[in-house]
């Protein structure tokens, strides 16, 4: 009973592990493909923009992001649009404002707007972690702004100088998808272990031979090398009778 929980544990930590790595792969490669502007691996356009609701307003404050405030004659509105792509999606904060008067302004443009908060969800079949990379300067764009905070989350470093941030990896998990992911890749890593000696058994058994040594199976229901049970040969028990 230990030993069989013991590998069950043993089985989801892997699983675990490669949840992480497989949420990493996904974010890097597509963000790799973001900066490069290739449309091809992602879905987004410039009018996907929506107001974020309550509930995710409360998300960014409860992260120490500073809202600005409204004035008597203007109100500011928070907008995010999603790239959405394989295993990834990273949503695009932006804050515009409107007039009483003259209602709100034209919609968020990603391209050359301010840019000021980052959200970066990876993981498949399900998104499993995720992070958040806030700009301090709300004057800076993605591609501009060098000064940043990241929260939930590890950056690396840029590998040229057209861009001023890194590959945001997350590593906060995600619930359901983190449980999920970690169970579906323990499953396949058993039926990776289990599979082999699986065939083999079978093989082993259509050839007349025990299952768990190999060794020729005789007459009695115990192999003669092993001592593991057997199902005896009929045809050498009927020819005997």
């Amino acid at each position: 009973m230990k030993s069989r929980v013991a590998k069950v544990c043993l089985l989801l930590l892997l699983g675990a592990i490669v949840n992480v790595a497989v949420a990493w792969w996904c974010v890097r490669r597509f963000e790799q493909h973001l900066q490069a502007n290739d449309r091809s691996v992602y879905t987004f356009g410039p009018d996907q923009a929506v107001t974020i609701d309550a509930q995710e307003h409360s998300v960014l404050l409860s992260l120490d992001w500073k809202a600005p405030q409204s004035g008597e004659f203007f109100t500011y509105v928070t907008e995010r649009a999603d790239c959405i792509g394989h295993g990834c999606k990273v949503g695009f904060y932006t804050e515009r404002w409107q007039s009483a008067k003259t209602g709100p302004h034209p919609p968020i443009r990603f391209a050359g707007v301010p840019v000021f908060a980052q959200h970066v969800e990876g993981g498949w079949p399900c998104r499993s972690f995720d992070a958040y990379r806030f700009f301090n300067s709300r004057q800076g764009t993605y591609f501009s702004t060098t000064v940043h905070r990241v929260v939930r989350g590890i950056e690396l470093a840029p590998k040229n100088s057209t861009f001023a941030v890194g590959v945001l990896l997350p590593a906060h998990p995600l619930w359901p998808g983190f449980a999920v992911n970690t169970i579906f890749y323990a499953v396949i890593l058993w039926l990776l272990c289990a599979a082999p000696g699986r065939v083999r058994r079978w093989r082993r058994i259509a050839r007349g031979l025990c299952p768990a040594c190999g060794y020729p199976v005789g007459e009695r229901d115990l192999c003669s090398e092993c001592g593991s049970a057997v199902k005896p040969r009929r045809g050498k028990l009927e020819g005997s009778a």
